[in-house]
């Protein structure tokens, strides 16, 4: 974890070996103490998937504060990541009205976009329930996420509407 004279934390989850996630942001009021970062990081480790084993180890150099800890995968992660590898949801040809086909794991093409180019219905678990992406493909290498819902009815639902005002969009700048 660090923090930029109080402006901004993040939490970062390195390993031995060096590799690192994206970095977390954690929210906090600007006059936060040491402890309430640390506090407030271990809230986010824990939505995470992980638990904190033992106390903080803090050091401050320059205009940064570093606290380290270990930290150990809950249930919840080794069920997610079980689940990231098993089967994909099974959808039988249609979601109310969509023709679907499978992709790839994870992955559909959507058949009959309402506004052309290639629609995409992607399926990703996550530790607070699934999530459903309809990526619109419109031109040659553009793309755009255009609904997310945590079910696959409910994304392809609100994707047309998105995708109608970014059409208008496009139509005004030309």
């Amino acid at each position: 974890m660090r923090s930029f004279r109080v402006r901004r934390s993040f939490v970062r989850l390195t390993s031995e070996g060096g590799w690192f996630t994206p970095a977390i942001d954690v929210p906090h009021r600007y006059q936060a103490t040491p402890r309430e970062l640390e506090d407030e990081a271990a809230r986010v480790i824990g939505r995470n998937g992980f638990a904190t084993v033992g106390g903080w180890a803090s050091e401050e150099t320059d205009s940064r504060m570093r606290a380290c800890i270990t930290l150990t995968p809950t249930e919840n992660y080794h069920a997610l990541v079980k689940e990231r590898c098993a089967q994909v949801p099974r959808l039988l040809g249609s979601v109310e009205g969509w023709t679907i086909k499978p992709r790839e794991h994870g992955g559909w093409t959507v058949e009959d976009s309402p506004n052309g180019g290639e629609l995409i219905l992607l399926w990703t678990p996550g530790l607070a329930g699934d999530v459903w992406s309809v990526v619109w493909r419109y031109a040659e290498r553009r793309s755009l996420v255009v609904a997310t819902s945590g079910t696959p009815a409910a994304a392809l639902e609100a994707a047309p509407v998105v995708m109608h005002a970014v059409v208008e969009d496009l139509a005004s700048e030309q």
